[in-house]
């Protein structure tokens, strides 16, 4: 067999590379921009309780709500990296982005360089390039990057959120609407009122008017799941976590056997897959586990 000329075998390498690099030039250019950070980037939930606590990978930010300091937890090490912050709250992929006398800052991850990314921000929710906000109760959208703008032609009257491409939001008569994320295909999705939500997997979670926490399947939402009245509510890769009064509970989604993890204050109720953060009657920060177990406090 003839063999190739080296050369010729180097052009063909350089060829395949140059095909691999606009492929992936491609996808970066045309793959969606607001699509939410892999998990457990923005959760849902930690939004509807405050939003003061933003957990990303391998590190967490917070702001307490007695000082208004902006902390980063890396493993058990905590340090303050700032000041102003009051809520909601986001991890990024650039760092963190918090609320600050109604508009949004930007900070790196040790705080070292401060951005204003917006003067005002009604109702903000952060999701990949995006700056998801209201004006007026219409929700809008803008680039965190060109300023670019959209008005999406949707009237939010409670929470919303975005998942896989989708706006989720609570609208007409208190019942969930989506629509894709420019404000087309709107629809009726969960014929209940409600008024809060968030949504974990195939099911979304809910309080009704008379404050039970309800659930249903993506697949079904006709079939509606009643638990109790809760104050608070979050979700874990296993568990249902409430509080009632001052105590915390867990639920496992295994077998729906119910267990009291913690009794106390429990403010900005909040998780991550594995974990339950949230401030305790001094503001200072907890992470536990959801059997109540490994409980740390970071004080100020």
């Amino acid at each position: 067999m003839e063999k190739q000329p080296a050369s010729r075998i180097a052009n063909i390498f350089v060829a395949l590379l140059v095909v691999f690099s606009l492929a992936a030039a491609g996808f970066i250019l045309f793959s969606p921009d607001d699509v939410p950070m892999a998990n457990p980037y923005n959760r849902g939930g930690n939004l509807l309780n405050g939003g003061r606590i933003a957990p990303g990978d391998d590190i967490l930010f917070f702001c307490r709500p007695d000082d208004k300091g902006i902390y980063h937890l890396f493993g058990d090490t905590c340090n303050r990296i700032g000041e102003g912050g009051d809520g909601p709250s986001f991890a990024t992929a650039e760092g963190y982005v918090y609320t600050e006398n109604g508009g949004l800052t930007q900070v790196l991850y040790d705080g070292s360089i401060k951005i204003t990314l917006m003067e005002t921000a009604e109702n903000p929710l952060i999701v990949g390039r995006w700056i998801y906000y209201t004006v007026d109760g219409q929700l809008h959208k803008q680039r965190m990057d060109d300023g670019k703008t959209s008005a999406l032609g949707i009237y939010p009257t409670g929470n919303y959120y975005i998942s896989a491409r989708r706006i989720f939001y609570i609208g007409e008569e208190g019942k969930l609407w989506t629509a894709l994320t420019d404000g087309t295909e709107n629809q009726l999705l969960v014929d209940t009122e409600m008024t809060d939500f968030l949504i974990r997997g195939q099911y979304i979670y809910f309080r009704n008017p008379d404050g039970l926490l309800c659930w249903c399947n993506t697949a079904n939402t006709q079939a509606v799941t009643e638990l109790a009245p809760v104050d608070q509510y979050n979700v874990t890769t296993d568990y249902l976590v409430y509080t009632q009064g001052e105590n915390l509970y867990a639920m496992s989604f295994s077998d729906q056997n119910i267990e009291q993890i913690g009794e106390g204050v429990f403010q900005n109720l909040s998780c991550d897959d594995e974990r339950i953060y949230y401030f305790d009657e001094n503001s200072d920060f907890v992470r536990m586990n959801t059997d109540g177990s490994e409980k740390q406090v970071f004080g100020k």
